[in-house]
Formats: C-alpha cells, structure tokens, sequence
C-alpha cells in the first residue's frame, strides 16, 4: 500500500509528499527532510531524509495508510491538528478509538491511494470543511 502511495507522489507532487525509510535506514539518514529542503517540494523521497513528529505535524495534510504489519500513527497524527486523509485500502485492523470516529468529523477518508490527489485538491477548494 505505501508502493501505491509512493507512485502517486511522484505523478502529484503538488498534492503528496511521501517520505519512506526503514529500518535499516535509522542509522544512515542523519538530516531533516526540512534540513535538506525537500519537505516543501512534495513528490516520493525515498531513504533521503527523515521527518520529526513536530515537522509533520506541520502539514494542513496528513495520511494514514495501511503497513507491512500494524500501523499505529494514526492516534498521533490525529493530535497534530491537521486534517487526516485515512487511506481504507489494506487496513486490516482497528484500534479501539477508531470505531468512535467519524469519517468527514474526524478525518477524511479516501478508498485508495489514486484518489489522494483529488481529496487534496478538493479540501483545498473547501477549506472551510477542512
């Protein structure tokens, strides 16, 4: 699923902006992406930088997308105050708080990756909803 949204980065730059690393990365990745410049250019950066919880927390924007295995950010990104776009694609499992939370209240969810972009564009449009 993160493959899905890495392709969309690279066609819509404009729109998302995915940083990957993994775990190996951890010690070879010594600069921000907001060091290096690359966190207003958007698009697919891969092993190029890493992200503090506070740069991300930046973005009007954020995504949550499905994992290899558990993915748990979601109660973090929710705390930023930025508008989460949930990607319901691969999302195998549900934290407790989640079944509280209401999609177009809490977040704005999308199906897949490809309609990213457009959920973007169309909260930009709609600020006033985001």
């Amino acid at each position: 699923w993160r493959k899905a949204l890495a392709a969309v980065a690279e066609r819509a730059p404009r729109e998302v902006f995915v940083n990957e690393l993994f775990i190996g990365d951890h010690g070879k990745i010594r600069q921000t992406c907001k060091e290096m410049g690359l966190h207003a250019t958007g698009g697919y950066q891969k092993h190029r930088c890493f992200m503090r919880f506070e740069d991300q927390c930046g973005y009007k924007y954020l995504l949550n997308s499905a994992s290899i295995g558990y993915a748990n950010k979601f109660k973090s990104l929710l705390l930023c105050g930025s508008v989460v776009l949930y990607v319901r694609e691969g999302m195998r499992h549900k934290e407790f708080y989640e079944y509280g939370l209401l999609p177009g209240v809490h977040y704005h969810a999308v199906d897949t990756a490809a309609e990213v972009p457009a959920a973007v564009k169309w909260l930009r449009a709609n600020d006033e909803y985001a």
